[in-house]
């Protein structure tokens, strides 16, 4: 039993466990000075072409404040957390990518005091979190993404028209909403069959993200055979110049069942304090009202566009 607490007390065990440790970590003094790494780190970063090969020469707080100069906007975020953590004697903690040109990994970034009397020395650990993370990316991508025509859905639509108005809200600036519905598309279902009403919608889709090309614009599906487009800063008369030109490309498509064509109703509002994106979304489909009942197949505005 003696001999065992020699072994498990000496320097090289221990130093053979932090080694055998699949994390990454790292012990810093209050300065942010690399006193020694494990193998994990070190062929982590090795194995991403990095030249340090003397890590207990090495500043990581030097190292974090360098890439944020670089704009590694992350890089500031954790260098900050560091300082935070050194002059309070407490713990952070950050999850952040790395792209590589093999792809995407994210990590989990921990620092947290080691508890030495008057010694104040920090553990920092990098956990690779990559396949939970990008699971769920993956699943809330999905679960805001039209699985037809690969346009944000309904539920994703309602937050991207609120984050727009309040944002136009804010500059007084115009917003502007085209409402787009397929005409007679249950005729071409019935028709032709589900699969060519189908293509219809997702050739129609991918005309519609295509005028989708600034931040502030939004291509999405509102549910059927009805679209909707966001145009964020978009006067009256810009939206109906776009809606326009997109109801004449959406007659020129080549269906090779039969001609389609499209009703559209633009409404362009600055949003005022004290009402919501629905006024606006209200007023685009009272537009696609009147376009439909006055015979289809053209361009209505609210207010007269």
């Amino acid at each position: 039993m003696e001999s065992i607490h020699r072994m498990s007390s000496s320097p090289d065990f221990f130093r053979d466990v932090f080694d055998a440790i699949p994390e990454q970590l790292a012990v810093i003094d209050s300065t942010g000075a690399l006193l020694c790494v494990n193998h994990a780190w070190a062929e982590s970063a090795r194995s991403r072409g990095c030249t340090v090969l003397n890590w207990q020469k090495t500043n990581y707080l030097s190292i974090c404040d360098a890439a944020a100069n670089d704009g590694f906007d992350g890089s500031a975020v954790v260098a900050n957390g560091i300082r935070d953590a050194i002059g309070n004697l407490d713990s952070f903690q950050h999850e952040y990518p790395c792209i590589f040109p093999g792809g995407e990994e994210w990590y989990s970034l921990t620092i947290r005091p080691i508890n030495r009397e008057n010694d104040n020395r920090f553990l920092i650990s990098h956990h690779n979190i990559t396949t939970g993370t990008l699971a769920n990316k993956a699943l809330e991508i999905q679960s805001r993404t039209d699985s037809l025509t690969g346009l944000s859905n309904r539920r994703h639509l309602d937050e991207l028209l609120n984050g727009e108005w309040r944002r136009d809200m804010r500059s007084g600036t115009p917003l502007s909403v085209i409402m787009i519905d397929i005409d007679h598309f249950k005729v071409i279902n019935d028709t032709y069959g589900h699969l060519a009403g189908d293509r219809c919608l997702r050739q129609i889709g991918k005309l519609i993200q295509s005028y989708a090309k600034r931040p502030g614009d939004h291509a999405a599906r509102f549910g059927g055979e009805e679209f909707v487009l966001v145009l964020g800063d978009t006067t009256a008369e810009i939206a109906f110049t776009i809606a326009t030109n997109l109801h004449e490309q959406i007659g020129q498509l080549n269906f090779p069942e039969t001609p389609v064509t499209a009703s559209l109703g633009v409404s362009t509002m600055v949003p005022a304090r004290g009402t919501t994106e629905q006024v606006i979304l209200a007023a685009a489909d009272q537009s696609l009202y009147i376009a439909k009942n006055s015979g289809r197949n053209r361009v209505e505005a609210f207010g007269g566009g």
